[in-house]
């Protein structure tokens, strides 16, 4: 829900984007032209008619999508569908579209409306639509809707909820680019759309500031309950942010979908909210602690897994210890690190016991006064050999082994460093992770190199 009979994810589009390829108000257009590339065959904005797409937005695209100033004029390649591609404010149809409009209709297209304004019932609409053809107004609240009763939380599949600093921040991106990533791996995965450009791209959804906020939670709880039939994880488009005084979807999501995950999306740089300046962003630290705070209250995100690369992270951060390794990769990142497929134990919770091991071989090391030390052999539930080599090492690096390797595995790295240690352990540590071993094993070989001996002070700060 909603689902129009007659509308197929793969149709031919028209995007009706005046002022949107250069303005602020483009998102839905632009993220069709990001994530459907293939099926847009022409753009109308008659502020850029002529350009060059790639240029102007900055999207990569296999082939060049031509810029069209009218309706009329884009008929000419073939389209099937008009996609209003502009978020206007309010939701709110521009009166100077109803001329293209118009000329869609009576060339033969249905129309795809993403705004507030139903465009069904608009009497300077509606004589145009040919036999066979039709307008779905997308916004519009579905029926036989309840009450949410927090039911998600007994689902079997992995429910990710994109949560966010500010709106048009991303959110329906990153679900996109992790569902997408998690799909080439074999993971049966669903990206669940709950907002109006979602519902475009993936055929189904619910367009959630449309529901009655009595019902909405509801909603969000029905539709996951259908996204989750024979999936392993779905990805949850969010909403808004319990940040922006304007917004009101984010609450009914975080207590409708009773997340085992959370994903906050923020753009780098941004230290207030685009609209309302006067709203600062508090410390990412503590948007994460507000956010997991009331999925939490709201009997949502119980799964431990969902917490590991938060704690890992918040203690890099109470270090103040600096982390090289791979680069941000998308939504390979969360593919690799927590959405295996069910019946597959993620092995970050395995290494945990290998830096337990680090911990103690590390102790042995100090006190004995060796300088090498290994573990051939670790137990079936650990499948990692682990050596390493140093010169009067203090058992608190240990610590640094143990986070370091839940690091690797969740970032798919091969390779951690710490250049510079707290400062009762002054010098620089190196683990390295490989993953192509013969038979499938994988093997960790740590490295610490101290600048002076060792003192006995214990993990001192940096």
């Amino acid at each position: 829900m909603p689902r129009h009979p007659q509308y197929d994810a793969t149709d031919r589009l028209a995007i009706l984007l005046h002022g949107g390829i250069t303005g602020i108000h483009g998102k839905t257009g632009l993220a069709l032209l990001r994530f459907a590339p293939e099926r847009c065959v022409v753009v109308i904005d008659r502020q850029t008619a002529g350009g060059d797409l790639r240029e102007l937005t900055g999207i990569p695209m296999d082939r060049p999508i031509p810029i069209v100033a009218t309706a009329s004029e884009a008929m000419a390649y073939g389209p099937q569908t008009l996609a209003l591609g502009l978020a206007a404010l309010g939701g709110k149809l521009p009166e100077d579209w109803i001329p293209d409009l118009q000329a869609s209709l009576q060339g033969g297209l249905n129309i795809l409306n993403g705004l507030h304004t139903s465009l069904g019932s608009d009497s300077r609409l509606a004589p145009h639509v040919r036999e066979g053809h039709w307008i779905w107004d997308i916004r519009k609240e579905p029926a036989g809707l309840s009450s949410g009763m927090g039911l998600a939380r007994l689902l079997g599949a992995k429910r990710v909820l994109f949560v966010g600093t500010d709106m048009s921040i991303g959110k329906m991106s990153a679900a996109i680019a992790f569902h997408r990533a998690a799909l080439a791996r074999g993971v049966r995965s669903k990206f669940m759309a709950t907002g109006q450009t979602g519902v475009m791209l993936e055929g189904d959804g619910i367009p959630l500031d449309a529901i009655r906020v009595d019902f909405a939670s509801g909603a969000v709880q029905q539709e996951l309950i259908a996204c989750a039939q024979d999936r392993d994880v779905v990805f949850i488009e969010g909403q808004g942010s319990l940040l922006n005084p304007a917004s009101t979807a984010t609450l009914p999501l975080l207590r409708g979908s009773q997340p085992s995950h959370l994903v906050l999306v923020h753009r780098a740089q941004m230290h207030h909210l685009r609209d309302f300046k006067w709203v600062k962003i508090p410390p990412l630290r503590d948007v994460v602690a507000m956010y997991e705070s009331i999925a939490s209250a709201g009997g949502g995100f119980g799964s431990r897994e969902g917490r590991v690369h938060r704690d890992q992270h918040a203690w890099f951060e109470r270090c103040g210890s600096a982390i090289r390794g791979r680069k941000d990769r998308g939504g390979d990142w969360i593919a690799d690190a927590g959405c295996r497929p069910v019946g597959r134990r993620p092995v970050a919770f395995k290494l945990r016991a290998v830096g337990l091991l680090c911990f103690f071989g590390l102790r042995w090391l100090y006190a004995s006064g060796a300088k090498t030390c290994s573990y051939p052999r670790l137990p079936s539930a650990c499948p990692v050999a682990v050596s390493y080599a140093s010169a009067g090492t203090s058992p608190t690096v240990g610590l640094l082994c143990f986070f370091g390797l839940r690091w690797l595995d969740a970032s798919g790295a091969k390779t951690c460093s710490y250049p510079r240690l707290p400062s009762a352990c002054t010098g620089s540590c190196k683990l390295r992770l490989r993953r192509d071993e013969p038979d499938g094993r994988l093997a960790l070989t740590m490295l610490v190199t101290p600048n002076q001996r060792i003192g006995r002070r214990g993990f001192g700060r940096g």
